[in-house]
């Protein structure tokens, strides 16, 4: 009997410790998912606070289009502070460095165009000779610079530099005085085709911001009115003529040559001609390299340009007065290039950027993050967010921002916060022999994820701005805010948008 007693006994005990260890594991498990659940939660709002902060830089641009139509460069916090909770937890976005020195803002418009610069301007690249000048122009149109790890010849380590991003300093930053190719090159260069108002007259600072003339159409009597208007009674007449006579404005080049060549005209008498002169129906024109902002290696390789030239315009630009920052033709009005250089080189140049590349970081800090700490100057700070406080739950996007129409629009989106690793996983992989197929527009590379595209209704962060290519409404009372076709242009013919990007919003206000 008592042998039976205690098999029944070792049997209860046994039952009850198969219990208590399948309870323990759904508590685990449970625990696990609570934990997994709350990181996903946490990282879900710094998805949101990244968006936002995209957001601030987007409407501070915006407020800047003017001045960067005008040459300037533009002016963004660097810090966000985007709300406190009642913890005291602070929701925080964070510019990034990202340029080849370090800047917070790269220009797009200071690269070359993989989508339109010839193979002789891409083989002047160090990185780049003729066999593979020829793959990339044959693998075109690319939709963004990443999708060039797709041709043969070109890598990681190639396409972005051999050290890839470390945590906070995140940033791709080659080892060596050799740029990458994406510090070279872009597929977001797009210039507005409007004027700036080069010349003294009032009709010159009136027609700031409308749309130039295109001469690159049959004759209308209305361009004439419009010519004589803009400069003086018979230039109209004068552009009749030379039409009749055969002569054709194809290009900024062919306006150049004909005002050098035939009239004896120099740089000084080209500058306002070619503001208000069209040669195409872009409303924006692609593969502009802006003067102010370019390296001298992707200036180097502007057709009539050489490194020599490239250094003497680096070197000149901080010297420019506001007049000459308006115009491409300010190398040629200080004798740096010659009239037969300029006509190489005149339709691959602006002297403006709206489109500009930007990282953020964005995550939380908690109070414990924000004791007491010293800037870089000794200072000490009691109760503000660390100058350089790690972010919990970080997230980092880069995105390129286009405000060269008046609704500022997203070209490019990218979520980077795992890059460092999918970059040393990309160097493992060994190439594939097989072809792949090549990747559509909404596609990612390996060692970047793009964000989904949301609609206006689910987008966080998103709902006050309008990212449409649409350039309808006129804002403000400048004359920098009046847009191509608008009732305010003098001309009648209609400009064609072929800027790309992944990134559009359907909305409307």
């Amino acid at each position: 009997m008592s042998a039976r007693r205690g098999t029944v006994l070792l049997a209860v005990l046994a039952a009850v410790t198969i219990a208590a260890l399948a309870a323990a594991t759904v508590l685990f498990a449970t625990d696990a998912q609570v934990s997994a659940s709350a990181a996903s939660l946490a990282r879900t709002q710094s998805r949101s606070n990244a968006w936002s902060a995209l957001q601030a830089v987007t409407a501070q641009l915006a407020d800047q289009r003017e001045d960067l139509l005008l040459g300037e460069p533009p002016a963004i916090d660097p810090d966000i502070d985007l709300y406190e909770t009642d913890t005291g937890r602070l929701g925080v976005a964070r510019l990034v460095a990202i340029g080849p020195d370090g800047e917070l803002l790269v220009p797009e418009g200071g690269k070359l165009d993989v989508n339109h610069a010839t193979a002789e301007m891409l083989t002047q690249l160090d990185a780049i000779d003729s066999d593979l000048a020829e793959r990339i122009v044959a693998a075109r149109p690319f939709a963004s610079v990443h999708d060039l790890l797709g041709i043969e010849g070109i890598d990681h380590d190639l396409l972005y530099g051999s050290v890839a991003p470390d945590g906070a300093d995140a940033g791709l930053v080659a080892d060596e005085p050799t740029l990458a190719l994406s510090d070279l090159l872009t597929v977001f260069s797009f210039d507005p085709n409007v004027q700036t108002g080069v010349g003294d007259s009032d009709e010159a600072r009136q027609a700031r911001g409308r749309q130039r003339f295109n001469l690159d159409l049959p004759w209308t009597d209305r361009l004439g009115r419009a010519l004589d208007e803009r400069f003086e009674e018979g230039v109209g007449e004068t552009v009749h003529e030379l039409m009749d006579d055969g002569v054709v404005f194809a290009s900024d080049a062919d306006l150049i040559a004909l005002l050098h060549n035939r009239f004896g005209l120099g740089p000084d008498n080209w500058r306002e001609i070619l503001d208000a002169i069209a040669t195409s129906d872009d409303e924006f024109r692609p593969g502009r390299v802006d003067l102010l902002t370019a390296s001298p290696e992707v200036l180097a390789a502007v057709p009539g340009f050489d490194r020599a030239i490239a250094a003497e315009i680096v070197a000149a630009r901080d010297t420019l007065d506001d007049e000459e920052r308006l115009t491409v033709c300010w190398p040629a009005m200080r004798g740096i290039v010659t009239p037969e250089e300029f006509i190489l080189a005149v339709d691959h140049l602006t002297t403006r950027c709206m489109q500009w590349r930007v990282r953020i970081e964005a995550g939380t800090l908690a109070p414990e993050d924000m004791e007491v700490r010293a800037d870089e100057f000794g200072v000490v700070t009691q109760g503000l967010p660390g100058f350089d406080a790690p972010l919990r739950d970080r997230i980092v996007i880069e995105a390129v921002i286009d405000v060269g129409s008046m609704r500022p629009r997203i070209a490019e989106l990218v979520e980077l916060t795992s890059l460092d690793a999918a970059s040393a996983i990309a160097r493992t992989v060994p190439p594939e022999t097989d072809e792949e197929p090549a990747p559509d527009d909404a596609s990612a590379v390996s060692d970047e994820v793009l964000l989904a595209e949301p609609d206006d209704e689910t987008a966080p962060g998103f709902g006050d701005l309008d990212f449409g290519t649409d350039t309808g409404a006129v804002v403000g009372e400048s004359p920098l805010a009046i847009e191509p076709g608008s009732d305010e242009s003098p001309d009648d013919f209609s400009l064609v948008d072929r800027r790309i990007g992944r990134w559009r919003y359907a909305g409307t206000h």
